[in-house]
This record gives structure tokens, sequence and C-alpha cells, in this order.
């Protein structure tokens, strides 16, 4: 009764959750993916024809970079860049001393307009319900569960998620350049861990063990996120107008702060939504009463 009320919570809130973030993403971040694809489109190799240059499927929790409107975890599969594709990608050396991706002419990827709202909402539902059932029995363990603490488990989600890791790893447009995948997803990984723990550590360990909690915090940023290889001076985009490079780099910052708003939103809605449902569905007294019995 209990794991049957926490999994269908967990429905529920990413519903909510995941619905929210598409429609935000909609405004506030696909309109940058779609310009900076119109880029990807003016350098593409004569005889590619246009439908090629939309061969991404964009994602984020934190996520949902390359994607970062349709996925959170946008490091785990490869920014979501390339998760709907049936072959990998080439990957080619630049003139920058970057990597430039390319990507195949046939690989399946969502149409814009209502067919990617439809897919990058599925997404995000799947995110939302994840992540909520990770929110939702932290708050059945520890006992305590309300819309004000929702916020606070909503905040330290939007730190360890999308806050730490994009202080290394900036969310990347298309047409940008990107260090190796592997080395990429193991840094993501070690922050989310660390940052994880280390707030754990800070909020509920005793005063004695708080300073390993921010030791934690810092160590996957003095080892430094793998970064892209590029000459000294040589900007992160590879097109060769320089009134276009100008306009990608002020793309990836509008970029970075539109998915810095949306990723905030879906996670205090996230929280909220999980401080309601507990106490709506009685978990946590549920768990009270199975445990005198």
């Amino acid at each position: 009764m209990i794991f049957r009320n926490l999994v269908f919570a967990s429905v529920l809130v990413g519903l909510i959750s995941g619905v929210v973030l598409a429609l935000v993403q909609q405004v506030a971040v696909t309109p940058t993916i779609i310009a900076a694809e119109q880029f990807e489109v003016a350098e593409a190799a004569p005889g590619v024809n246009e439908q090629s240059a939309h061969a991404h499927d964009h994602a984020h929790a934190s996520a949902d970079h390359h994607g970062h409107e349709d996925s959170l975890l946008e490091p785990l599969n490869e920014h979501a860049h390339h998760a709907q594709s049936t072959e990998q990608p080439t990957v080619k050396t630049n003139n920058h001393g970057g990597t430039d991706h390319h990507h195949d002419p046939d690989a399946w990827a969502p149409q814009d307009g209502a067919e990617r709202l439809f897919y990058t909402s599925i997404s995000n539902v799947l995110a939302g319900m994840g992540f909520g059932l990770l929110i939702l029995a932290a708050m059945t363990y520890h006992g305590k569960a309300s819309i004000k603490i929702g916020v606070l488990w909503g905040a330290a989600g939007y730190l360890t998620f999308f806050v730490a890791p994009t202080l290394g790893l900036h969310p990347e447009i298309p047409g940008m350049e990107a260090a190796n995948l592997q080395g990429r997803q193991g840094w993501w990984l070690t922050t989310v861990t660390l940052t994880a723990a280390g707030l754990g550590l800070i909020a509920f360990a005793h005063i004695s063990l708080k300073l390993a909690g921010l030791v934690l915090l810092v160590i996957p940023h003095m080892l430094g996120a793998p970064l892209p290889e590029l000459m000294e001076g040589a900007s992160a985009f590879s097109h060769p107008d320089p009134q276009a490079v100008s306009a990608l780099e002020a793309l990836a910052a509008d970029f970075l702060q539109a998915t810095a708003f949306a990723n905030g939103i879906f996670w205090l809605v996230l929280g909220v939504s999980c401080g309601y449902v507990v106490n709506r569905f009685g978990i946590i007294k549920a768990v009270q009463e199975s445990a005198k019995n």
C-alpha cells in the first residue's frame, strides 16, 4: 500500500513538473536552440538537405547542453544530442584545435513544433517521475513533509543536478564544441554524487562532519571539468563567419540563462508538488503506523 502510494505520487508529480518544464522550455529555451540551428543550416555541406541540420534531439534536471531542453540528464546521454540517432555521428578536428560534430542525414529527429513539444514533454515527465520518487522517498524517510520542506528539497535538487554541474560544463547550443563524451559523463556523475553527499552532510550530519560536506562540494571543481582543446584565443564555435560566431556566443549566453530559469522552475514545482502529495496521500502517517505494528 505504501509503495503503491509512493509510485502513484511520483507519477503525479512527474506529470505536473514535466509538463510545466516543457511549457517553460517552449517559450524560453526552444527559440534559442532553433536560432542556433539556423547557423548549422548555413554551414551544412552542399547536397545535404535542410532536414539534416535538424537531426538533433535537444534536451536539461538538471536536467534536462546540446539538448538541455529535452533532458535533465544530458551529460549521461551526450546531452541527448545523439539520443535518437541510429548511427554514431562522425567527429573531426577543426582548424581551432577542437572537434566538430556531424550527423547522419538519415537520422531521425522530432520536427519543430508539436512533435518536438510532445517528445520533450515525455522526456521531462519521465525525469520528473524519477526525481520525484527520490524526493518522496527522502521525505518519507525523514518523516517530515510540507510545501516549505518541499521547496528546500527542490532547491537541493536544483543545486545538485543543475547548478553544480553547470559551473564546469555550461549548457551547449548546436554548433558548440565539446570535450570527450566519456570524460564529460564521468565528471558529471562525480559532481552530482559528491554534491549530493556534501549537501546531505551539511544538512543532516553532526556538526563535526559539516566541514567534510563543504570539502566534497569543491572537490569536482578543483579537479576541473573536461573542456575541448582549443587553440589559444579560439572561439568555442567553429563557424567560419566571425559575425555568426558573435551571434552564437550571444545565443549561448541567453541559453545559459534560459536553462537556469527553466530548471529552477522545474525543481520548485517538483519540490512543492512532493511536499503536497506526501501529506495528501498520508504516506508518512502510513509508514509510522506500519512501524508500530
